[in-house]
């Protein structure tokens, strides 16, 4: 159970590190806490020391995995009591039939983080090290009675500091390095915020002709859990291969935003509907990077070439719009599928990437759509999967909704009513030519981490 759980905590560590192997490492150590009885027990070890071991019975004990889109893995541990000894020796319940009379819980934090080297003139080629990081973001305690509220203030330390003290015991025999503690206010999750106003475009292409949302950028998983360890609810494979092929398909959007940070179109959709061309400095300075080094790219070179000089230049700079991103999706899906699925405990026969754009387009032509996405043609386990890729819409669906939601929720002059977006067959010959697929692993080691 423990290597299931492993599997789904890989995907978010892969963004710190980029490393499959030490990704999938992480991600054991994590795991590993869960079914370790001391990291179990802290919540519930703390309030027994507080109300002098009063409770009774065994606490409901519950643990939340939430994988956010910025690496981090968050581990929300809870646990609940029914009733308790008062100080006359009587068992008193929650005056609420079906609630706990007391609540604990706590979040840990974890992700993966390069090593620094301390020479200063380390040889940039060395092999990359990385370590686990975990602290504790905050805890809380909730109870309605006001015996229990008595015997807690007067415990002499905090509870927060006595969970947070044996964490860092616990972090410090499994060799996970302890972060200062941060001071969230009290939620179960900290959602990742979206930069800019990338909301109104994952609106507006959020939701297919049948009225399903997609599914979010993080993922929970819940175990109910005892003290002495961790067990799980089994997952049928078919879906747990489906949520595979989803977290892949947003992993893959995520990266991308991360490497490409700055997009001319997108600064001027955000700014005003792209009513106003130069409408901001910004815009100015994100459109001249890529004018500049589109322009560098010579017009002779063979498409494979060209397009791999595209990635090159937008991961160089940070800086591209909806091409450079769709084709930066394709590179980093091929160079991670199998890895990313055999670490899942699944078998994928690689990837054919696609890149789609407008049927009719001409750059000159006001008014026309102007947008173009990946589509990544998967097969796993046997089972074929048609997946759209949209780094500029931070987006990911099957296809099929993807081109729907597409025509459904139209965002002028990005895409029309009437667009039917279609195989772009040179840019899609090119990206699966062995001149782009073999030379665009040394892209990345040199620009992705």
């Amino acid at each position: 159970m423990l290597k299931r759980i492993a599997e789904h905590i890989v995907p978010p560590l892969l963004l710190g590190c980029l490393d499959t192997e030490i990704a999938y490492a992480a991600a054991l150590q994590i795991a590993t806490q869960l079914g370790d009885a001391e990291f179990a027990a802290l919540g519930p070890s703390a309030v027994r020391r507080a109300v002098d071991d009063r409770l009774t019975g065994g606490p409901l004990g519950t643990t939340h995995i939430a994988l956010e889109g910025d690496g981090t893995v968050l581990v929300h541990q809870r646990s609940q009591w029914a009733a308790y000894v008062d100080g006359q020796g009587q068992t008193v319940a929650s005056e609420h039939a079906g609630t706990p009379v007391l609540e604990v819980g706590w979040l840990a934090a974890f992700r993966v983080v390069p090593l620094v080297s301390d020479s200063p003139r380390a040889n940039a080629n060395a092999t990359k090290r990385f370590a686990l990081h975990g602290h504790m973001r905050h805890c809380y305690l909730d109870t309605l009675d006001a015996g229990l509220k008595t015997m807690l203030t007067r415990y002499p330390s905090s509870l927060d500091d006595d969970i947070a003290h044996r964490l860092a015991s616990v972090f410090e025999k499994a060799r996970i390095r302890l972060e200062p503690r941060t001071h969230d206010v009290r939620r179960s999750r900290t959602p990742l915020p979206i930069p800019h106003d990338t909301a109104r475009r994952m609106a507006a292409s959020a939701t297919s002709a049948t009225g399903t949302c997609a599914r979010p950028r993080a993922v929970q998983i819940t175990t109910p859990s005892q003290a002495s360890g961790v067990r799980g609810v089994g997952v049928p494979a078919l879906i747990h291969e489906q949520l595979a092929v989803s977290d892949f398909c947003d992993l893959c959007v995520t990266r991308v935003r991360q490497l490409i940070l700055k997009s001319a179109t997108e600064e001027d959709f955000d700014s005003g509907g792209m009513q106003h061309q130069m409408a901001t400095p910004r815009f100015r300075f994100y459109n001249e990077a890529i004018v500049a080094y589109r322009k560098d790219i010579p017009e002779s070179l063979p498409p494979p070439r060209k397009y791999l000089a595209f990635v090159l230049a937008a991961l160089k700079y940070s800086t591209g719009n909806c091409v450079e991103m769709a084709l930066t999706a394709a590179a980093f899906a091929q160079l991670k599928t199998q890895d990313f699925f055999s670490m899942r405990g699944h078998h994928s026969d690689g990837v054919k990437a696609e890149i789609y754009g407008p049927a009719f387009y001409d750059p000159q032509l006001g008014g026309s759509a102007d947008h173009f996405f990946c589509v990544l043609n998967l097969v796993v386990n046997g089972h074929p999967y048609k997946m759209a890729v949209d780094p500029w819409m931070w987006n990911s669906m099957p296809c099929d909704a993807y081109l729907r939601a597409l025509k459904d929720h139209p965002m002028p002059p990005i895409t029309q009513p009437d667009t039917l977006f279609v195989t772009e067959k040179d840019m899609t010959d090119a990206i699966n030519h062995p001149d782009f697929t073999e030379p665009v692993r040394s892209v990345f080691n040199r620009y992705a981490i």
